[in-house]
């Protein structure tokens, strides 16, 4: 049965002006005005992991996000770090879903059922490159303020780019986001705070991002990591700014939940 998830990529004009830099347009600003309805970018996020003094290098997240009302309002996007081909992951409406991993020993889908819905269950409707949210003006300002320097760097999306960084603490990115802050909660808040992230921007003429990418340490408790660290890369791709989006949650009669699954309630 096919699903019925619209996602729609065809080539567009960026909603910001090309000479934006010229005319004095920082990145924050190019960004916010991308952020509007029927808009969206192309997205692919290569990740890297270190708990036991070995890299684990997972396969890309790649999809898109769609804007609205000056944020991000849904994303589709396929971690490929599973078997067969992936599993989907759409954000929209305030819900998760998911696709069936393939081969997962886990408890089957109901037949017919190829969607799970997951509620509001970490749907990440963010620009973000580990800890640092692109579309979130007020930390994205605070990241570009720590920059030690710049230079002119390689093409992405077709655009000649402009590499920034430097290196920002989590106190600093807590202090510029109350949002973060919040989802920390006071006692890891005190301990992050010192934590630094060390980061990069690739910015075009145009101001807006092409490439991010970012690399931090973050404490472990766990028994078995003598470090007390996991140590994190994350290395995201943006192309093809204000092209045409639409995401819609796939068909609920393809679409299954949790209390089905497992016969909650019964």
């Amino acid at each position: 049965m096919a699903v019925t998830v619209v996602a729609l990529a065809t080539a567009g004009l960026s909603a910001a002006p090309a000479n934006a830099a010229r005319i004095g347009v920082d990145p924050v600003t190019a960004i916010q005005r991308q952020l509007i309805d029927g808009r969206g970018v192309k997205l692919t996020l290569r990740s890297s992991s270190n708990v036991f003094r070995k890299w684990d290098k997972h396969k890309p997240e790649i999809g898109t996000a769609a804007f609205g009302d000056g944020r991000v309002v849904a994303t589709d996007v396929t971690d490929h770090d599973f078997r067969g081909p992936g599993i989907r992951t759409i954000c929209v409406g305030g819900h998760r879903y998911d696709t069936e991993e393939v081969g997962d020993p886990g408890p089957r889908f109901p037949s017919g059922k190829t969607w799970i819905d997951l509620g509001r269950s970490q749907c990440g409707r963010h620009l973000e490159v580990g800890r640092i949210r692109l579309d979130e003006p007020g930390m994205l300002t605070a990241v570009l303020a720590t920059t030690t320097s710049k230079r002119p760097a390689g093409v992405y999306d077709g655009t000649h780019t402009m590499l920034h960084q430097g290196t920002i603490t989590f106190g600093q990115l807590f202090k510029a986001s109350p949002r973060m802050r919040a989802d920390f909660g006071g006692q890891a808040v005190r301990q992050f705070t010192p934590w630094t992230i060390s980061w990069r921007l690739w910015i075009g003429d145009d101001q807006l991002v092409r490439r991010a990418w970012s690399s931090w340490r973050e404490p472990d408790a766990m028994d078995d990591n003598p470090r007390g660290y996991i140590a994190f890369i994350r290395d995201l791709r943006l192309s093809g700014w204000g092209i045409k989006v639409r995401i819609k949650a796939p068909a609920r009669s393809v679409t299954t939940t949790l209390e089905e699954i497992h016969g909650y309630g019964s």
